[in-house]
């Protein structure tokens, strides 16, 4: 059975109109995404979230919603919902200042508490290992003069020992 124009074109407008709803829900779940990633402040329309941006990130224009289709049904839906989004919302603009400046001398508590501990660390760290290249240098000059000993006794008196400048200091002899 063929269908008539008139069904076809009745099956076409509920087809916009459920393209229409699709993309409006599509909108509420990036604007929900946004809110949640910012902890509770939108982070477009200076904080706000009303019926015309719904539909600006749904890519709908406003007065689709005064259409009949749409006025009884998905407007209704879109009011409810951002009336329960309000309650979870964080606006207003001294509101939004005063949180946001929260969160930032928060991140910078954080970091100067990281900063701290790294600069402990690494001052440990530096004095064990002032420690340990003390102990290695004193065992290099005890096998450089234990070398020297041992290529004096191996030349069989042929290697001089020569006088020692100031800066240097006498070799432990046996």
């Amino acid at each position: 059975m063929t269908k008539t124009a008139g069904e076809l074109l009745i099956q076409h407008a509920h087809g916009r109109t459920d393209d229409v709803r699709k993309k409006l829900r599509e909108a509420m779940k990036a604007i929900d995404l946004d809110i949640e990633k910012n902890e509770g402040i939108y982070p477009f329309q200076g904080g706000r979230v009303s019926l015309s941006e719904v539909c600006r990130r749904a890519g709908v224009h406003k007065v689709t919603l005064q259409g009949p289709s749409h006025r009884d049904s998905t407007k209704p839906m879109l009011q409810a919902w951002l009336a329960g989004l309000k309650s979870k919302l964080i606006t207003g603009r001294k509101i939004v200042r005063k949180t946001v400046t929260s969160r930032a001398d928060n991140w910078e508590s954080m970091y100067r508490d990281v900063a701290n501990k790294f600069n402990e660390m690494y001052a440990i760290d530096v004095i064990g290992r002032d420690k340990e290249l003390a102990r290695l240098r004193e065992r290099v000059a005890e096998l450089e003069a234990d070398n020297l000993m041992l290529r004096s006794d191996l030349s069989a008196g042929k290697v001089v020992q020569m006088p020692l400048k100031p800066a240097q200091k006498p070799l432990k002899t046996k």
